[in-house]
């Protein structure tokens, strides 16, 4: 059994280095679909598409901690812009162009 220490892996066979590229992809698609397709997120999900569903994120949207928590994602994104605008200067100064 690996504990995925290989800087302190008591093992001299080690698994992991056994293992291509493409198993090691294979095991994290895996271990993705596991709770992408676990029973919970898709009932959740299809809670969601329902009519009671979609009353109860009303609701909680049109609470004050749902306004609150709106009003952080949108501080969030404008943030996010300013930024992708002072990176789009920054490259353009030290590129030499004119915006």
């Amino acid at each position: 059994m690996c504990d995925r220490d290989c800087f302190n892996c008591p093992y001299d066979d080690c698994v992991i280095e056994e293992l291509t590229q493409e198993e090691r992809n294979e095991i994290t698609r895996r271990s993705c679909d596991l709770y992408v397709h676990s029973p919970g997120y898709e009932n959740r999900r299809k809670y969601e598409k329902t009519a009671k569903g979609k009353e109860r994120k009303k609701r909680y949207e049109n609470s004050p901690r749902g306004k609150e928590r709106i009003k952080k994602y949108a501080q969030t994104e404008e943030a996010k812009e300013l930024n992708r605008q002072r990176c789009r200067r920054y490259y353009y100064r030290k590129k030499g162009v004119a915006i």
